[in-house]
């Protein structure tokens, strides 16, 4: 219902508000998510991504082995991953943690 501004000018405003709009403020990866992921790419790959790995720009230096593995999954971006944990190592870190959890139970 609230009155929705057009974005820098172009006249395409948004039909619904932040606040009106399901899900449109909901974060898609969560700390958990990005764990998910990172165990995911841990078992198709037999080890923890990379900042490179979850990066397009990247993959396609790299070449196209590194672009099928990026495009073989939904992974977030570097920068989500440390705006969620402050840092990659930090991530990666938790990541490593769990998996070493999971693997002695």
């Amino acid at each position: 219902g609230a009155y929705t501004q057009p974005r820098n000018g172009k006249g395409d405003a948004y039909a619904y508000c932040k606040a009106c709009h399901p899900g449109a403020i909901e974060r898609r990866w969560t700390r958990e998510r990005v764990l998910e992921a990172m165990r995911a790419w841990y078992s198709r790959h037999g080890r923890l991504p990379s900042s490179y790995d979850w990066s397009r720009t990247h993959a396609r230096r790299r070449g196209r082995r590194a672009l099928a593995r990026l495009n073989d999954g939904d992974w977030p971006s570097a920068s989500v991953v440390g705006g969620t944990f402050g840092t990659w190592a930090a991530a990666l870190t938790a990541a490593a943690e769990e998996l070493m959890t999971t693997a002695v139970e």
